[in-house]
């Protein structure tokens, strides 16, 4: 206490003067507070004079509120990527600095009143803890100064700083008294610190550990909670939330405790800063807590109980891509009836959730959609203007995902009619957006969307991995309704059908070996085009079938198909979800083939065709249960060749050694999606 009034006099807070007539005098008290290191021991005790801002008058006591929000992920990311060092400062008595517009008055610190002139009062010179106007005054103060610097404001981020000269580039993030500054070289970062050192008071607290009150070691916040909750010991939970129900805002009773309800739930808000995977189990009631909520909120801890050493990840990654998956419901919320939104960023693997219609209603699923993705290209488009006041714009177009194609074809064709009239503004605005290239929108499956998943890792606590699903649904077959030929020979009878993955993929099987071939089309393809690649890729290697089972596709149901394989002497057969005439094999196979594909291309779906290849090679080559042994070797009697790993020493060209560690590091991410698919 001694120290922190020292530190009010030194910094000329206030000077003593009569109590005016009529004059608001605001009270305040002393707050002590535990500063910690970051592995939770005490670093020391801590006291602040705190004034009771409660009592101001707003345009008497005080005009303007500020309080800027940082977002350290965009900045954090970009500096990893590119090896910058990273440091952390803490200001002391950050809001001493800032100096005051407004004629305030308070009482002198209990304790410490003067005893030669105890009736007087303070009139602050400076800003004090407690004062609605304080967060203003400090940031302008701040702001004044950094601008000497060199530094510039970022116009989209209040709280982001960017110093450029040169080659040289600097980042400042502000939060009250906690900085994040990220300089592009050791000495850079050293001499601004100086300069802010000189201005202020302040600590260098080093490489950055610490940050918003979440420690870099999410678990240290995690058991925090459960202590907090008294649930350290409770039996752990496979997921966040019951997806079954949405609870309604007036189902069950009151809490008897509220303020314990508020204050953890406020307390997993901070947590979903490194766990992204609870953000949507933390959008709980608040305002009028119920006990239904409170088993919810039980069920969530329960979930990170089992899950403490999860968190998120920030890589190095040299893809300079942008990627945006949208999605939303339907009038979901079970009292309002509005849609729930969401929207997953690639970059930093920032979610958010909300509802995308605000106080209106959507009048059709295809609207509540094309409201979501206009949310995601408003975010999209605010990121890439942050880039590049960053100077890192990105090149590419970002790409958005969503799994309704109406409100796809409306992005490209904003055609208006009765049900899409009233978003006439967030049509124009995606199609806007389109049209510049600054966006491209695809369609993606709902089974192909991605989710977050959080790995262990011994070194980091825990992998938040976004990935995409490598695993598709597999539904029960529809059962046989007939006996089906058995076969003997090799490519005697094959199965054909046209795969749903982007209708652009032939899949040919044969039904005794299980051997497969996937043949991409381009459009605009026909029964002549996909002939002439049947013949290419199948009758070259292996002959003209007797027969061959395909799909009611309209390639297939034309009279030139038929006309074709009738004067070959190949029987044909179709196929329907009543009257199979296969045992399902090629439906199987473009699941497998699916999975194999997703597992391959990652987060870069749109890449299937190049590793159609690898993925047949995957497909033919692995051991099914069924045959005993693997396609491959059913048909040449060998087993699948392989690829040998790469020991370091025999490429003698550079670019040879690297490409081929490369690949390495790929095979071992790859063996690690087809284990978790």
């Amino acid at each position: 206490m001694e120290e922190e009034y020292a530190a009010l006099l030194a910094n000329q807070t206030w000077d003593l003067v009569p109590c005016p007539p009529g004059g608001n005098v605001v009270t305040g008290k002393w707050i002590w507070t535990h500063k910690r290191r970051a592995d939770g021991t005490l670093d020391r005790y801590k006291a602040h004079w705190v004034l009771r801002g409660f009592t101001h008058r707003p345009g008497v006591d005080y005009d303007e509120t500020f309080s800027p929000v940082v977002k350290p992920a965009i900045s954090l990311s970009l500096a990893l990527s590119r090896s910058w060092p990273v440091h952390q400062l803490d200001v002391k008595n950050a809001f001493l600095h800032g100096t005051l517009t407004e004629t305030v008055y308070c009482s002198q610190p209990v304790g410490f009143v003067d005893p030669a002139r105890p009736e007087m009062v303070c009139r602050l010179n400076k800003s004090l803890y407690g004062l609605n106007q304080a967060p203003q005054a400090w940031y302008s103060r701040f702001a004044t100064f950094l601008v000497t610097l060199g530094f510039t404001k970022a116009k989209l981020d209040t709280s982001l700083f960017v110093y450029r000269h040169g080659d040289k580039t600097t980042y400042l993030l502000l939060y009250v008294d906690d900085i994040v500054l990220i300089a592009s070289s050791q000495h850079l970062l050293q001499r601004i610190t100086t300069s802010l050192q000189q201005e202020f008071a302040m600590k260098d607290l080093g490489v950055l550990h610490n940050f918003l009150g979440v420690t870099m070691s999410p678990w240290q916040c995690t058991l925090d909670i459960l202590e907090r909750a008294g649930m350290t010991d409770c039996n752990p939970c496979s997921n966040p939330v019951d997806t079954q129900a949405k609870l309604s805002e007036d189902v069950g009773t009151p809490v008897a405790d509220p303020t314990a309800y508020r204050s953890l739930a406020g307390a997993l808000q901070y947590l979903t800063f490194t766990r992204p995977d609870i953000t949507y189990a933390v959008c709980l009631h608040m305002h009028d807590p119920r006990e239904p909520y409170l088993t919810a909120l039980k069920r969530l801890l329960r979930y990170l109980r089992g899950t403490v050493d999860y968190g998120l990840l920030l890589h190095r990654s040299s893809s300079a891509e942008l990627v945006y998956y949208t999605d939303a419901d339907w009038a979901g919320c079970p009292d309002t009836r509005r849609s729930m939104s969401g929207t997953l960023s690639s970059w930093a693997a920032t979610l958010s959730l909300g509802h995308p219609s605000g106080s209106q209603l959507s009048r059709s699923s295809a609207e509540a959609e094309y409201r979501a993705v206009a949310k995601g290209v408003a975010e999209a488009s605010w990121l890439r203007q942050l880039l590049a006041e960053l100077h890192s714009p990105l090149a590419k177009s970002t790409l958005v995902y969503w799994d309704n194609v109406s409100a796809v074809y409306l992005s490209t064709n904003p055609v208006q009619h009765q049900r899409t009239k009233h978003v006439e503004i967030d049509l124009h605005f995606v199609h806007d957006q389109v049209t510049i290239g600054d966006v491209r929108v695809l369609h993606v499956p709902t089974t192909s969307y991605l989710k977050l998943r959080c790995a262990r890792s011994s070194d980091c606590g825990g992998v938040l991995e976004v990935r995409q699903q490598n695993k598709t649904e597999h539904l029960r077959p529809a059962g046989l309704l007939q006996p089906l030929q058995v076969l003997i020979l090799l490519w005697t009878s094959s199965r054909g059908c046209r795969a749903s993955m982007a209708k652009q993929l032939l899949t040919v099987v044969d039904r005794f070996s299980k051997f497969a071939h996937f043949i991409p089309l381009a459009h605009s393809y026909t029964a002549t085009t996909v002939a002439q690649a049947f013949f290419a890729e199948i009758v070259r290697l292996h002959g003209i079938p007797s027969s061959i089972v395909s799909d009611s596709d309209p390639v297939f149901t034309s009279t030139f198909w038929r006309e074709l394989f009738r004067l070959s002497v190949v029987q044909m057969n179709m196929t329907s979800a009543y009257h199979p005439q296969s045992d399902g094999q090629s439906e199987a196979t473009n699941k497998i083939i699916s999975m194999y594909l997703r597992c391959l291309t990652g987060h870069r779906p749109w890449q299937w065709v190049q590793w159609l290849a690898w993925a047949e090679y995957c497909y033919n080559s692995s051991f099914q249960a069924s045959l005993g042994t693997s396609p491959l070797r059913v048909v040449y009697g060998r087993d699948p060749p392989s690829l040998r790993p790469y020991n370091g020493t025999s490429a003698t060209l550079p670019t040879m050694d690297q490409q081929l560690w490369d690949r390495d590091e790929f095979l071992v991410e790859i063996r690690d999606r087809l284990e978790q698919a």
